[in-house]
Order: structure tokens, then sequence, then C-alpha cells
């Protein structure tokens, strides 16, 4: 018997309203590496503080060290302005070794 695959793909009009529902251009960064999109990250920017909401990183570009620098570069950005990074309801306290950034979880 030969039975063909299940087409898994959302159907169209519903992904593209979920798309337009929940994406916002103005606060999401395309992540580049050597002229090619390697990720996605989105901050809200404004106030005392930058908030990090989402960090994604292509699967062929995992493992490099990208996300990590691009949190760091962030953060350091931020600081360079007195503003706070926070990350899911986290937020940074120090930097107590290179590579190393300490957090503490602050509640919603």
């Amino acid at each position: 018997m030969n039975r063909a695959a299940p087409d898994r793909a959302a159907p169209a009009a519903p992904q593209r309203a979920h798309h337009e529902r929940n994406f916002d251009a103005s606060h999401t960064r395309i992540i580049t590496v050597d002229g090619h999109d390697a990720g996605v990250l989105t901050v809200l920017d404004g106030g005392p503080e930058v908030v990090l909401g989402l960090i994604e990183i292509d699967p062929a570009y995992q493992s490099r060290g990208i996300g990590g620098h691009v949190v760091r570069a962030l953060a350091d950005e931020a600081a360079s302005r007195a503003q706070d990074v926070v990350r899911l309801g986290f937020v940074e306290t120090g930097r107590p070794r290179e590579h190393k950034i300490a957090l503490r979880y602050t509640a919603p």
C-alpha cells in the first residue's frame, strides 16, 4: 500500500491571521552572519529597561556562540545607556567571569 504523507502545512489564512496579530516588525531585529539571515531577536526598548522577548537562532547557525554574542552585545548597549536588560522575567545582576552573566528572576 502506497500512502501519501499527510499535508502538515498550516492553512494559509489562519497562519497569516496569526502572524498579523502577533508579529511586530518595529521590535524585531534580524540576526545576520556573513550576510545571511541566521536568526531573529525581539526587543522592547524604552524606559529604564530593555526587554529581550525572544531570540531564535537557525539550527544551521547554532552552537557557534551567536546567541550569546547577541545577548552580550544587547546587554552592553543597554548598560551604556544605564538600562537594565530583562529576559523573560530575569534581570542581569553582574558578570562574574568572562562569558558568564548572573541573572535574578523578577516576577512579572
